[in-house]
């Protein structure tokens, strides 16, 4: 069993130490040191049907469900999962990937609104950043869910 300080330091990592981050950092990076293919993105987004970026905006809501649906069997394991699972000495960081995962997913869909603000501003180039972070993070983060839960069907098929 993890002790409190391990678990403290693996959620801290998880938190900022992540994948997600890394996306993040990326996409922003891209927009501040490449203003002009961020801006003309961005005014393509905006001068593009109401459709593509209503899509755009949702992508990180559909995202971060997806997370939830993928992650909640190991959440709430049935009692023949659970005995297998919890006897697992790592199962707690499975659980923590997953809920890490699911803030950042509510974070990516936080980015999305200040995408919506930019676009109601008038400001392409925040509009995009801000919409493809929001992306990223929750894509990134659906991805390791889906990862934990392939790990735990092979703790669970014993291979």
């Amino acid at each position: 069993m993890a002790t409190l300080k391990n678990r403290i330091v693996d959620t801290a990592r998880a938190l900022f130490i992540s994948p997600e981050v890394a996306a993040a950092l990326a996409i922003g990076s891209l927009a501040l040191f490449f203003p002009t293919i961020s801006r003309v993105v961005g005014s393509k987004v905006l001068t593009a049907e109401l459709g593509l970026l209503t899509t755009l905006q949702s992508a990180p809501v559909v995202l971060t469900v997806a997370t939830w649906y993928l992650g909640k069997d190991l959440l709430n394991p049935n009692e023949q999962q659970r005995k297998e699972l919890v006897g697992w000495s790592q199962y707690w960081r499975l659980v923590l990937r997953i809920r890490i995962a699911l803030i950042w997913g509510v974070i990516g869909i936080m980015f999305t609104a200040i995408g919506i603000v930019a676009a109601l501003a008038g400001r392409p180039r925040m509009t995009i950043a801000a919409i493809a972070i929001g992306i990223a993070i929750a894509a990134v983060g659906t991805v390791t869910t889906a990862l934990a839960a392939m790990t735990s069907k092979d703790i669970l098929d014993g291979a």
